[in-house]
């Protein structure tokens, strides 16, 4: 009786302790730094500010969605993160990447990149060369087991609501140079 006992507490004490250790599924991490400008737009307008991101999924009013699908053989990834301010909703923003194709060169026709500030949403369709105007945002994408790592640059990619208005998406301060990005834990990869 005591063998048994002590044998259950064992196999509890061990389980336990792999559940502190491991999570199915693993928790969602995002590490982006970004910032949306208006470089050589007309008429002038200020930057948005820098974007920061470094947490996990939850933390801070962040919420971190990945998940990946195959379709006619191609994994395509979605990703987005999102901060809402329950008390001044012009401090919201977030940044999307919808259906990019991560086992072609192309990003495909499906893919496009969605940034939101405040009450404004920018947004293009992808190429992985030079940004153009049917395809403002070049992306490049690496897969690493669950990890996907890449750079995002949107060159005069129009605003939703007013296709005059025209933003870059880039490094913080930067004009030319992308916003690199490092993402944890998606789903269906």
């Amino acid at each position: 009786m005591h063998r048994w006992l002590f044998l259950s507490l064992i196999a509890a004490l061990v389980g336990t302790v792999a559940g502190c250790t491991e999570e199915d599924p693993a928790p969602l991490f995002m590490d982006i730094r970004y910032q949306v400008r208006c470089v050589d737009c007309e008429p002038r307008a200020p930057d948005d500010p820098v974007r920061d991101v470094e947490l996990l999924d939850g933390e801070q009013g962040y919420t971190i969605m990945c998940r990946a699908n195959t379709r006619d053989g191609d994994r395509l990834l979605t990703f987005s993160t999102t901060f809402i301010n329950p008390d001044m909703e012009s401090e919201n923003f977030s940044i999307s990447v919808l259906q990019v194709n991560l086992d072609d060169d192309d990003p495909g026709s499906d893919c496009s990149v969605q940034v939101k500030e405040g009450s404004n949403t920018y947004e293009g369709d992808c190429t992985s060369g030079d940004p153009t105007v049917e395809e403002p945002c070049s992306v490049d994408f690496s897969v690493d087991g669950d990890v996907v790592t890449g750079e995002i640059f949107c060159a005069d990619v129009p605003n939703r609501n007013m296709a005059m208005t025209k933003r870059h998406l880039v490094a913080p301060g930067e004009e030319e140079e992308g916003a690199q990005f490092e993402l944890h834990g998606c789903t269906g990869l």
